[in-house]
């Protein structure tokens, strides 16, 4: 079967982050278009070139097929990101793995944080398109 990914995740969990950036305090971009790629490996300075001229705003590794498979199960989804670097051709230094592993931990507290925030604030029982996914199949069943 084929399910819609034309919103590949959740808008009601997809704000509860949101706000939940917001009361931390937290930078939170919204709207960007993610580019999921094949890893683990830093892209050329090319692909980032092409995927910049496609309309990509951040290029990473994760994000697929984790969306995919919970919009399978009717699942509400969502994904937590932070830049870990400017790419290949951006960056005016060779990409390192260093750098990944130094801004992640970095940032720890800070997704921490957000995810405590996120769930103490979350609605679980709210409805919401991601749980009927599969109707037009009689819904997810295990």
């Amino acid at each position: 079967m084929h399910v819609d990914m034309t919103m590949p995740y959740c808008s009601s969990l997809r704000q509860t982050v949101i706000d939940a950036a917001v009361q931390q305090n937290l930078p939170v971009h919204n709207g960007a278009c993610y580019v999921s790629t094949e890893g683990p490996r830093f892209e050329t300075a090319a692909e980032i070139k092409a995927y910049a001229m496609l309309g990509g705003d951040l290029v990473g590794m994760t994000g697929v097929p984790e969306a995919v498979l919970a919009r399978e199960a009717e699942i509400c989804y969502v994904s937590v990101s932070m830049v870990t670097n400017f790419a290949a051709g951006i960056s005016p230094t060779p990409l390192t793995h260093a750098e990944v592993v130094d801004t992640m931990k970095q940032n720890a507290a800070n997704i921490r944080a957000l995810l405590h925030q996120t769930i103490v604030t979350a609605v679980p029982a709210e409805d919401c398109a991601c749980q009927h996914a599969l109707r037009e199949f009689g819904g997810f069943r295990l």
